[in-house]
């Protein structure tokens, strides 16, 4: 799994780095990507490890990030790609993102781009 994180020193971030490592398999194997919960962010950093040998090696299965914008700008850094066989082999792998917001999240799981999102219920905190 291609995983793409928020910044290190997110508090989010973190919670949700920890949650995907207690509910993944023991046999999956991730590659972490930093990126600053913004699109441009996360196709720089998904181009930046695709100019690597290694990530031509790399069997991935899943485009995962903790945001849905992120997801996008995974996504539109494969697009990139000039190879087609590559760019086809990319593309037809699931990308998934977290938020769920009705307008970005999920409209792009309705439209395809991403595969799945996940809803996260933000509580209102009132002070008395």
């Amino acid at each position: 799994m291609l995983y793409i994180q928020g910044p290190s020193e997110n508090s989010a971030a973190k919670e949700r780095t920890v949650g995907m490592q207690e509910t993944k398999p023991a046999n999956i194997q991730i590659i972490a990507l930093r990126g600053q919960w913004t699109e441009e962010s996360a196709q720089r950093a998904v181009r930046s490890w695709l100019k690597l040998t290694t990530s031509q090696k790399t069997a991935v299965d899943l485009v995962a990030s903790q945001d849905d914008s992120m997801a996008i700008g995974a996504r539109k850094a494969f697009e990139e790609l000039t190879n087609e066989v590559d760019r086809e082999r990319w593309l037809k792998l699931p990308f998934t993102g977290c938020d769920g917001l009705p307008k970005t999240g999920q409209a792009w799981v309705r439209s395809g781009l991403l595969a799945a999102t996940v809803f996260v219920h933000t509580q209102r905190r009132t002070s008395h």
